[in-house]
């Protein structure tokens, strides 16, 4: 999509239900998504290098695959 047809995700663009995976599940911005795709009955789960985050999603009770 050309960079003048882009506009901003709303909630509504969020899917229901299902499950979606997240590269970098522990940055701001794709951790910023995990409560409204939770909200939306998503089941939830990514990878990250920061293993340090992955207790704390881990007890959201989402899966967190890390770098080795």
């Amino acid at each position: 999509m050309p960079m003048t047809e882009q506009r901003l995700a709303r909630s509504s663009d969020l899917p229901t239900g299902g499950s979606v995976f997240l590269l970098g599940l522990a940055g701001a911005g794709m951790r910023a998504l995990v409560p409204a795709l939770l909200a939306r009955g998503c089941t939830v789960a990514g990878s990250d290098r920061d293993v340090s985050s992955a207790a704390e999603l881990e007890a959201l009770g989402i899966r967190v695959h890390t770098e080795d």
